[in-house]
C-alpha cells in the first residue's frame, strides 16, 4: 500500500529479475539488496530497468551476501538474524549500537534454551553482518541491456493473462472488481504459472542413495516429486 518509499529491501536477488521492485522508491531512497554474487559482479546482474531506476532516482545502494555470512558463522541457511541486523544498521530507525544491543538481547531470549553455542553463532552472525555490509559507488557504472523476465503465459487461459499475472507481479490492487468472476470462484491448476525460483541451492537426487521408500513425494510441499509407478 506504500507508493512513495524511502527505504526498500530485497532479500531474494531473483525478485529483481521478475518484479519492478523499485517503482515506488522515492528520489534518494535507500535500497538494500541481498546478493549471491561477488560484489564487483552485482551491477551486471541487475536488470536494465532496475539499473535505470537506481541511477535516475539517485538511490543509495547497500549490499550484503547474507547466505555467505550465515555459512561462515555456522548458521547454515538461516539468515533472519543477519537481515534483521542489516535493516537496523542502515535504516536509522534507532541508533545502530542501541539496535544491535536489543537484537542480541532478543537472540538470547529466543535461543538460550537451545544452548550457548546457538546463541553465540547468532551473535557472530550479527557482528559479521556489519563487516560485510557495503555501499556501492555508482559513479562509473553504465546501464546494461538485461530485461526483467515476464511470466511465460502466452498460451495460458485469459484469466491467467489478464488477472493472475497482475496478482503475481504484486499489482493486484490495480485490478477492477469487474476483472473477477461474479461468484468469487478462482480457476484451479494455476500454480504452475508462478515459478519464483528463489532457492540459491537446489538438491539433486542421487539414485545410488535412494531406498525407494517414497517418503519424499509425501512430504514435498510443492508436489514437485512424483514416484514412479
Amino acid at each position: 500500500m506504500i507508493n512513495s518509499a524511502n527505504f526498500i529491501a530485497c532479500h531474494h536477488f531473483n525478485y529483481l529479475e521478475k518484479y519492478d521492485i523499485l517503482k515506488d522508491a522515492e528520489h534518494g531512497a535507500t535500497f538494500l539488496l541481498n546478493y549471491p554474487f561477488e560484489k564487483k559482479e552485482i551491477w551486471n546482474h541487475l536488470p536494465k530497468k532496475i539499473q535505470e531506476e537506481i541511477i535516475e532516482k539517485e538511490l543509495k545502494l547497500y549490499v550484503i551476501n547474507a547466505s555467505r555470512v550465515a555459512k561462515e558463522t555456522g548458521m547454515g541457511s538461516r539468515i533472519n538474524s543477519i537481515l534483521q541486523t542489516w535493516f537496523f544498521a542502515i535504516s536509522n530507525v534507532i541508533p545502530k549500537e542501541e539496535a544491535i544491543e536489543y537484537i542480541k538481547k532478543d537472540i538470547r531470549k529466543s535461543y538460550e534454551r537451545k544452548g550457548e553455542a546457538v546463541v553465540l553463532k547468532n551473535f557472530a552472525a550479527v557482528d559479521q553482518t556489519l563487516n560485510n555490509l557495503f555501499q556501492i559507488d555508482l559513479t562509473d557504472y553504465l546501464i546494461g541491456h538485461k530485461e526483467i523476465e515476464g511470466l511465460n503465459v502466452k498460451d495460458a487461459p485469459e484469466f491467467v493473462q489478464k488477472v493472475l499475472t497482475k496478482i503475481i507481479s504484486g499489482e493486484g490492487d490495480e485490478l477492477p472488481v469487474s476483472a473477477f468472476s461474479v461468484d468469487g470462484t478462482h480457476p484451479s491448476a494455476t500454480t504452475k504459472y508462478e515459478k519464483r525460483a528463489i532457492a540459491e541451492q537446489v538438491p539433486v537426487w542421487d539414485p545410488s542413495l535412494c531406498s525407494q521408500c517414497d517418503k519424499c513425494f509425501f512430504v514435498c510441499p510443492h508436489a514437485a516429486i512424483r514416484p514412479k509407478v
